[in-house]
Protein backbone atom coordinates (compact mmCIF):
# COMPACT_ATOMS: atom_id res chain seq x y z
CA UNK A 1 0.00 0.00 0.00
CA UNK A 2 0.98 3.68 -0.26
CA UNK A 3 -0.44 7.15 -0.24
CA UNK A 4 0.15 9.49 -3.18
CA UNK A 5 -0.39 13.82 -3.06
CA UNK A 6 -1.99 14.84 -6.09
CA UNK A 7 -2.54 18.62 -5.16
CA UNK A 8 -5.19 18.81 -3.28
CA UNK A 9 -6.79 14.83 -3.74
CA UNK A 10 -4.86 12.22 -1.36
CA UNK A 11 -5.51 8.79 -2.56
CA UNK A 12 -4.48 5.20 -0.96
CA UNK A 13 -3.34 2.80 -3.64
CA UNK A 14 -3.71 -0.95 -2.65
CA UNK A 15 -2.51 -4.13 -4.26
CA UNK A 16 -5.74 -7.06 -5.08
CA UNK A 17 -5.56 -9.55 -2.78
CA UNK A 18 -3.66 -7.48 0.24
CA UNK A 19 -6.63 -7.35 2.00
CA UNK A 20 -5.48 -9.92 4.98
CA UNK A 21 -7.44 -10.18 8.11
CA UNK A 22 -6.76 -6.66 10.31
CA UNK A 23 -4.23 -5.82 7.89
CA UNK A 24 -6.51 -2.99 6.61
CA UNK A 25 -6.99 -1.47 10.01
CA UNK A 26 -2.98 -1.23 9.85
CA UNK A 27 -2.95 0.02 6.43
CA UNK A 28 -5.15 2.93 7.68
CA UNK A 29 -3.84 3.57 10.80
CA UNK A 30 -0.54 3.83 8.64
CA UNK A 31 -1.13 5.99 6.19
CA UNK A 32 -4.48 8.18 7.38
CA UNK A 33 -3.01 8.23 10.93
CA UNK A 34 0.40 8.57 10.31
CA UNK A 35 0.90 10.12 7.13
CA UNK A 36 -2.17 12.32 5.95
CA UNK A 37 -2.52 13.71 9.79
CA UNK A 38 1.00 14.47 9.76
CA UNK A 39 0.87 16.49 6.36
CA UNK A 40 -1.99 17.70 6.82
CA UNK A 41 -0.89 19.16 10.29
CA UNK A 42 2.41 20.38 8.41
CA UNK A 43 0.58 22.20 6.16
CA UNK A 44 -0.93 24.97 8.29
CA UNK A 45 2.45 25.14 10.23
CA UNK A 46 4.61 28.13 9.57
CA UNK A 47 7.66 26.37 8.65
CA UNK A 48 5.60 23.95 5.89
CA UNK A 49 7.88 23.85 2.34
CA UNK A 50 11.07 25.50 4.58
CA UNK A 51 12.08 22.91 7.14
CA UNK A 52 15.77 23.91 6.59
CA UNK A 53 15.07 27.23 7.20
CA UNK A 54 13.81 26.36 10.81
CA UNK A 55 16.44 23.92 11.02
CA UNK A 56 13.85 20.99 11.16
CA UNK A 57 15.32 17.66 11.03
CA UNK A 58 13.76 15.32 8.58
CA UNK A 59 10.64 14.04 9.16
CA UNK A 60 11.19 10.86 7.88
CA UNK A 61 12.62 8.35 10.71
CA UNK A 62 10.71 9.49 13.01
CA UNK A 63 7.25 9.40 10.96
CA UNK A 64 7.75 5.82 9.14
CA UNK A 65 8.62 4.78 13.09
CA UNK A 66 5.48 5.92 13.58
CA UNK A 67 3.97 4.57 11.18
CA UNK A 68 5.19 1.44 11.42
CA UNK A 69 3.47 1.64 15.13
CA UNK A 70 0.60 2.19 13.77
CA UNK A 71 0.53 -0.71 11.39
CA UNK A 72 0.63 -3.03 14.19
CA UNK A 73 -1.85 -1.20 16.45
CA UNK A 74 -4.41 -3.97 15.35
CA UNK A 75 -2.49 -6.56 15.67
CA UNK A 76 -2.32 -9.22 18.23
CA UNK A 77 0.77 -8.91 20.16
CA UNK A 78 1.95 -5.96 18.01
CA UNK A 79 4.92 -7.16 16.41
CA UNK A 80 7.12 -5.08 14.38
CA UNK A 81 8.67 -8.44 12.49
CA UNK A 82 7.51 -6.44 8.82
CA UNK A 83 9.60 -4.10 10.22
CA UNK A 84 12.61 -6.14 10.95
CA UNK A 85 12.21 -8.26 7.98
CA UNK A 86 12.12 -5.48 5.71
CA UNK A 87 15.31 -4.01 7.83
CA UNK A 88 16.92 -7.65 7.14
CA UNK A 89 15.89 -7.77 3.56
CA UNK A 90 17.32 -4.48 2.93
CA UNK A 91 20.90 -5.19 4.58
CA UNK A 92 21.11 -8.66 2.85
CA UNK A 93 20.39 -6.85 -0.13
CA UNK A 94 23.41 -4.80 -0.07
CA UNK A 95 25.63 -7.97 0.06
CA UNK A 96 23.97 -10.70 -2.29
CA UNK A 97 21.81 -10.96 -5.95
CA UNK A 98 18.02 -10.67 -6.17
CA UNK A 99 18.22 -14.25 -6.63
CA UNK A 100 20.03 -14.90 -3.69
CA UNK A 101 18.38 -12.66 -1.80
CA UNK A 102 14.96 -14.55 -2.57
CA UNK A 103 16.77 -18.29 -1.31
CA UNK A 104 17.69 -16.17 1.70
CA UNK A 105 14.33 -15.26 2.47
CA UNK A 106 13.06 -18.84 2.34
CA UNK A 107 14.61 -19.21 6.12
CA UNK A 108 12.05 -16.45 7.14
CA UNK A 109 9.12 -16.96 4.53
CA UNK A 110 7.57 -19.61 3.07
CA UNK A 111 5.52 -17.96 0.43
CA UNK A 112 7.43 -17.62 -2.80
CA UNK A 113 4.79 -14.30 -3.79
CA UNK A 114 5.63 -12.85 0.08
CA UNK A 115 10.01 -13.41 -0.60
CA UNK A 116 9.56 -12.01 -4.09
CA UNK A 117 7.68 -8.76 -2.53
CA UNK A 118 10.55 -8.28 0.15
CA UNK A 119 13.26 -8.81 -2.72
CA UNK A 120 11.30 -6.08 -4.66
CA UNK A 121 11.26 -3.74 -2.49
CA UNK A 122 15.30 -4.55 -1.46
CA UNK A 123 15.89 -3.93 -5.01
CA UNK A 124 14.09 -1.64 -6.49
CA UNK A 125 15.81 1.39 -8.51
CA UNK A 126 19.11 -0.66 -9.34
CA UNK A 127 19.63 -1.35 -13.04
CA UNK A 128 20.98 -4.72 -12.18
CA UNK A 129 19.51 -6.08 -9.72
CA UNK A 130 22.15 -9.41 -9.90
CA UNK A 131 24.63 -7.35 -8.61
CA UNK A 132 24.50 -6.60 -4.76
CA UNK A 133 22.93 -3.03 -3.53
CA UNK A 134 19.43 -2.36 -2.67
CA UNK A 135 17.63 0.46 -1.13
CA UNK A 136 17.93 1.24 2.15
CA UNK A 137 14.64 3.58 3.15
CA UNK A 138 12.90 0.30 4.63
CA UNK A 139 15.15 0.14 6.66
CA UNK A 140 13.48 3.75 8.57
CA UNK A 141 10.61 1.41 9.67
CA UNK A 142 11.97 -0.35 12.65
CA UNK A 143 14.45 2.36 13.38
CA UNK A 144 12.33 4.70 13.94
CA UNK A 145 10.25 2.45 15.78
CA UNK A 146 12.86 1.43 17.91
CA UNK A 147 13.81 4.88 18.31
CA UNK A 148 10.41 5.97 19.44
CA UNK A 149 10.07 2.74 22.03
CA UNK A 150 13.20 3.54 23.51
CA UNK A 151 11.94 7.31 24.56
CA UNK A 152 8.67 6.28 25.84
Amino acid sequence: ASMTHALTNPTINLRSGEQRSRWIEGVLNHELGTHFIRSLNNSGQVWAKKRKKYGLEDKNPTEEGLAALHTVLERDGHHLWRAALLYYATWKATQVSFSELFDDLSQFLDSEEDRWDYCLRAKRGLSDSSAPGGLSKDQMYLTGAMQILEER
